[in-house]
C-alpha cells in the first residue's frame, strides 16, 4: 500500500530490504529513512551502542520492535560512515520486503509489506494508531476524510480453502461454538443456523493445515480472540484440545 500510506504519515520513505541488510545482520538505513527518523528527533550514535529504540509497527500484531541505530564505520581510506539498525530489524524482515520508516508528528513508525501482498487490516492499524499518537493528531487526520472510498484493483496471493472442510466442521459444530465454555449468544442467519466462523487451529499463514482437524466453528466472539486476544496461544493450545478429542 506504498502510496496509502501517504494517508496517514505526515511523511515517510520505502526501500526494499536487499540481500547485503540480511547477509551483514545490519538494516543499511538509506538517506531519505534518516531524515524521516530525524524528523522525529531520532539521531544515530556513532558506532554500535548499547542504546535501543523502541520503535512501534503498524499493520501487524507485534507493536514494537527494539532495535539500535548507528553510524558504523567501514574499513577503507575516505569511505564515509554507513548509517544501520542492528539485529532486532534484521529478524523482523526479509528479502524483498517493502519496509517503510514513517512519521507522525515526533513518533516514528516502521510498516513492512511484501509485493503484491494484501493490505493490513484498517482496523488494526487504527488501534495502534490509539496506543500511539496524541488523539488531537488523529481527530486532525479523521476529518480531512470525504465522501465515499476510492477503489482499486490488487493481485494477491491467497489460500484456496476447501468448502467441504468448513462444510464439515460447521455439521460437527451442531450450531455450537467448538471453544470450550463459551457464553456467546448465538445470532440465527436467515436458514435458522446459527452464525459461525470456521477459524484454523495453527493458521495458514503459519503453515497449518486446511483439514477438518486443524479447523474449528467458533462464534465471532471467540474467532477474533484466537486472532488477536493476549491469550490467543492459551486458548489456541485449549481449542486444539477440543478438536483432537472430537476426532470423526
Amino acid at each position: 500500500m506504498s502510496d496509502d500510506w501517504l494517508k496517514i504519515f505526515d511523511d515517510f520513505a520505502t526501500k526494499v530490504v536487499s540481500k547485503t541488510d540480511k547477509v551483514k545482520g545490519a538494516y543499511v538505513v538509506d538517506k531519505p529513512q534518516q531524515a524521516i527518523l530525524l524528523a522525529a528527533g531520532i539521531s544515530p550514535t556513532e558506532g554500535p551502542s548499547e542504546r535501543t529504540l523502541e520503535i512501534s509497527i503498524l499493520g501487524t500484531e507485534n507493536g514494537q520492535l527494539s532495535v539500535s541505530y548507528y553510524n558504523s564505520l567501514r574499513e577503507g581510506a575516505g569511505r564515509a560512515p554507513e548509517t544501520r539498525m542492528g539485529k532486532g530489524i534484521v529478524a523482523w524482515v526479509e528479502i524483498g520486503d517493502l519496509l517503510t520508516i514513517g512519521r507522525i508528528g515526533n513518533k516514528a513508525f516502521f510498516a513492512k509489506e511484501k509485493r503484491n501482498a494484501a493490505e493490513p487490516m484498517p482496523q488494526e492499524i487504527g488501534r495502534q494508531l490509539v496506543r500511539s499518537v496524541d488523539p488531537a493528531k488523529i481527530f486532525a487526520k479523521a476529518k480531512l476524510r470525504t465522501g465515499p472510498p476510492p477503489k482499486r484493483t490488487r493481485q494477491i496471493n491467497d489460500f484456496v480453502r476447501d468448502p467441504y472442510i468448513v462444510a464439515a466442521a460447521l455439521t460437527r459444530a451442531q450450531d455450537r461454538c467448538e471453544m470450550s465454555n463459551c457464553k456467546s449468544l448465538l445470532f440465527q442467519r436467515d436458514d435458522d443456523r446459527s452464525y459461525l466462523e470456521v477459524h484454523h487451529i495453527v493458521p495458514l499463514a503459519e503453515g497449518g493445515d486446511d483439514t477438518l482437524i486443524n479447523a474449528a466453528a467458533l462464534c465471532p466472539s471467540c474467532h477474533r480472540e484466537l486472532h488477536f486476544g493476549k491469550l490467543r496461544l492459551q486458548k489456541r493450545a485449549q481449542l486444539k484440545s477440543v478438536i483432537d478429542k472430537k476426532r470423526i
